[in-house]
């Protein structure tokens, strides 16, 4: 389960290893599918369409008591049977399930604790396969929890020290996703681990692509943006040079039974099928925009772009590009050292989404804060959180929805607005669903 949450900077300071992970040129297979993000920054759009995304939609109001507070700020993400919303209400993040259809509280999935039931981390990860939810349990566990919130045991991950960053599911195997690494190691250069959940490694497949390493000694300031799934690495050397390394959550993802991967700041799209290995599957090509090596060896990004989060259904593909990512990222990094790891709040660059439409081939882009617009029934626009294999999600906050409909009298009379009617300004918010059908 993926989302695309833009989330807040934390810092590092001193004895830090890292690295920048190198961008590969565009992988040259023939019949690779071409991304052109030149073409659509060249015609940049005034926002994307909802259109774009599928020809309808379906809001469904969560519901709201005492047992499922919803956080502004939330995400939520779409199984099989409901819907599930991560909540940072109060100082704990909250994992809720909903009926899918009627938006009616299921229950809290998990906890997060010590106890034997308790799992580390909020993150979670969904596996279609047995309709369950995967939770990080430190040192070697994922937690097993199913939508009405009960244990189903625990899968062993056998690699250690280190737990990969993210995980898919694949018939009866777990597939780990170790991440950029700056140093090798206990599990060597390694970019999948494939295992059983008994915590049997079945097999390894090694890195695309590999960043130079660098001594922690090295590092003046290193800051670290979580963006969209992603964690973006900056280190600010003695000298004034500049690192950024890509990885976390969001590079690893299913469509249909194919692994999907986009590793490190390379501008290729893989598949990992059993059997078959890793092989290029989509190519960003970005012309004039393009991060060379050789600008990224300077730290030098104005002008360019880097594509981050993706959310791929079977017939679309909904991706975030960040503008001039060296430069924000480097006075940032210096603010926050001179201001003693005082953390800013959000990533002050400017921001791209885009959406390729894989059977025509066509790429649309836009600036990002324009958000969604909403051309199949004129409501809200809204911001995409996540996908399933033929939909995709988003949240309207309940105020908003509220203060539109008070604009709008005339709504009423709208159908696929009648489940909004009753919606209060203190409510959970609304689950916005687009799909094809």
């Amino acid at each position: 389960m993926k989302g695309l949450r833009l989330l807040g900077l934390v810092t590092l300071f001193g004895g830090l290893l890292a690295c920048g992970s190198r961008p590969h040129s565009s992988a040259s297979a023939e019949g690779v599918p071409v991304i052109d993000v030149e073409a659509a920054m060249k015609d940049l759009q005034p926002a994307l369409k909802l259109s774009d995304f599928g020809m309808d939609v379906h809001y469904i109001p969560l519901e709201t008591n005492d047992s499922c507070l919803v956080s502004g700020g939330s995400g939520v993400a779409l199984a099989d049977t409901c819907l599930v919303v991560s909540s940072h209400y109060g100082l704990s993040p909250k994992i809720y399930s909903f009926e899918r259809k009627t938006g009616h509280f299921i229950a809290e999935v998990g906890h997060r604790g010590e106890d034997p039931e308790g799992y580390t981390s909020a993150l979670h990860f969904y596996n279609e396969e047995n309709g369950l939810f995967y939770f990080v349990r430190q040192p070697d566990k994922l937690q097993k929890y199913d939508s009405h919130g009960r244990y189903r045991g625990y899968a062993l991950v056998p690699v250690q020290p280190e737990l990969p960053v993210s995980f898919v599911f694949v018939d009866s195997l777990v597939v780990g996703y170790h991440g950029t690494r700056s140093v090798k190691a206990a599990f060597g250069d390694r970019l999948f681990s494939i295992f059983t959940e008994d915590g049997i490694l079945i097999d390894t497949i090694p890195q695309v692509s590999l960043g130079p390493m660098y001594d922690g000694e090295e590092i003046k300031a290193s800051s670290i943006f979580s963006l969209f799934g992603f964690d973006l690495r900056c280190m600010i050397y003695k000298d004034d040079k500049v690192g950024l390394s890509l990885s976390g959550p969001s590079s690893l993802w299913k469509c249909g039974e194919n692994v999907r991967l986009k590793d490190g700041l390379n501008d290729t799209v893989y598949t990992w099928q059993s059997g078959k290995g890793v092989r290029p599957t989509f190519v960003f090509k970005y012309g004039q925009w393009q991060l060379t090596e050789e600008s990224w060896q300077r730290g030098d990004s104005r002008s360019k772009l880097l594509v981050i989060g993706l959310c791929e259904t079977v017939s679309k593909l909904y991706f975030l590009v960040l503008s001039e990512p060296f430069e924000t990222l480097r006075e940032s990094t210096k603010a926050l050292f001179s201001q003693g790891g005082k953390a800013f709040q959000s990533y002050y660059g400017k921001i791209y989404h885009g959406i390729y439409d894989k059977q025509t081939g066509v790429t649309r882009m836009a600036p990002f804060s324009a958000k969604i617009q909403d051309d199949l029934i004129d409501f809200l626009p809204i911001k995409m959180d996540n996908n399933s294999q033929k939909e995709f999600v988003g949240l309207i906050e309940a105020n908003d929805v509220v203060a539109w409909l008070k604009k709008h009298p005339e709504a009423k009379d709208n159908p696929k607005l009648a489940p909004l009617l009753k919606v209060q300004e203190e409510d959970n918010p609304v689950v916005v669903i687009v799909s094809d059908k």
